[in-house]
């Protein structure tokens, strides 16, 4: 469970989680593929990994603007040993976007009110998982979300004078929602493109407008594949773009998820024959 400010954001000012991740999948709910968790060096054109299209390590799969004020740009870069593959991370539970900007406030009284928002970011069924990245290369995946409500007389810390980490501590963050319900927010639907798993480097690049400012960001997660003392360390890194539709019409969003994986050396056969006498030796001393 967490609960934190949201700073630099124009309508957002606190997000609240209750999430579960889990990968990787067991299989893909849609379309499943033989060998989908397959992972190995330079093999980015197996169609039995889910890599189908995809000819070589650095690529930039998709530059386009779909249908929007913003432009999505991801590129990926080979990096140690061009290691990567599909592998679906799940996520389940529950999260709340709190909203407070013009386009919610603009008809109330600063003066005596605060009016709030809340947007639920699931879709509120429990033991539910959803497919959230990494399970293919340009592989498609539908969400939805939960509608919301607005309400007066809210309360809010103030601001953030730091935005990493947020501080002082209890910035920004709502201390009041149980004021009189006064509209509801429109759910939304989604539609998420995922991309696979790499030890080299993906960028994401958004560029636009949103409310009428500039809105250009930049999202970097760089991946290796090292060995230390027997162990070997794999970082894999993989992007993502989402492009929602909702009353405010449509929007992209982009994401990049990271994660560290350890491997022990496996046991030689004359380790694991030592081992093994080592331990007969030990269960015939008890019993004798």
């Amino acid at each position: 469970p967490n609960v934190t400010p949201v700073v630099n954001n124009i309508a957002i000012i606190q997000l609240n989680t209750t999430f579960t991740a889990s990968m990787p999948a067991t299989a893909r709910a849609i379309n499943p593929q033989s060998g989908t968790r397959v992972f190995r060096a330079n093999a980015w054109s197996q169609p039995g990994n889910g890599m189908t299209g995809r000819v070589a390590a650095s690529t930039t799969p998709i530059s386009i603007n779909t249908q929007t004020t913003h432009d999505i740009t991801m590129t990926y870069t080979a990096g140690p040993n061009a290691f990567g593959g599909t592998m679906a991370n799940l996520l389940d539970g529950d999260g709340a976007l709190f909203l407070l900007g013009p386009a919610i406030g603009s008809n109330m009284n600063p003066a005596t009110s605060l009016w709030i928002g809340t947007n639920m970011l699931s879709d509120g069924i429990a033991g539910n998982p959803q497919t959230r990245n990494g399970a293919g290369w340009g592989y498609t995946r539908m969400g939805s979300q939960s509608p919301g409500i607005i309400r007066n007389n809210g309360g809010v810390a103030p601001p953030c004078t730091q935005a990493n980490p947020p501080a002082p501590a209890g910035c920004g963050l709502v201390t009041d929602f149980t004021g009189t319900t006064i509209a509801p927010i429109p759910g939304a639907t989604s539609t998420k493109f995922m991309y696979a798993y790499t030890t080299g480097t993906v960028s994401v690049l958004f560029t636009g407008t949103q409310g009428g400012l500039p809105a250009d960001q930049l999202l970097t997660g760089m991946g290796y594949d090292t060995t230390t003392n027997g162990f070997r360390n794999i970082g894999l890194v993989a992007g993502s773009f989402t492009l929602r539709n909702s009353a405010a019409g449509l929007r992209n969003g982009h994401q990049i998820i990271g994660v560290n994986m350890q491997f022990a050396p496996e046991p030689t056969a004359t380790t694991a024959l030592i081992g093994g006498l080592g331990l007969l030796g030990f269960i015939a001393r008890r019993r004798t």
